[in-house]
């Protein structure tokens, strides 16, 4: 396997992973209303309040992900982040309240 392969058998793996924890974090916004990842990812509350072990390990995953992906000369926004940058847009654009809009991408990913 060269080594570009294995870049990408990695870049699969940490994806994979990465998707499962962004789909958790909006299960968590269905369920109780918010989560500090997706609260960090929109922009609001950087302070050390609004990070957990959880949280570090989702973030230290989505920066390893951008590497690999700038490295391989991949789209970002090709990645589970578009998941995440969908639920800002909708959430942004008024269409619901977090709950109802996760809910919706819960669905149409089928995890509800």
């Amino acid at each position: 396997m060269s080594r570009q392969d294995k870049l990408f058998s990695r870049l699969d793996t940490l994806e994979s992973e990465w998707k499962k924890m962004i789909l958790s974090e909006l299960e968590k916004v269905s369920d109780e209303g918010n989560s500090k990842y997706i609260t960090r990812y929109m922009g609001h509350y950087a302070s050390p309040a609004y990070s957990d072990d959880k949280t570090d390990e989702i973030e230290r995953l989505e920066k390893e992900i951008h590497k690999l992906r700038k490295k391989l000369s991949l789209p970002i926004d090709a990645s589970p982040k578009a998941i995440l940058d969908e639920y800002v847009a909708r959430y942004r654009s008024g269409e619901g309240n977090a709950r109802g809009i996760s809910r919706k991408m819960l669905q149409d990913h089928h995890v509800a």
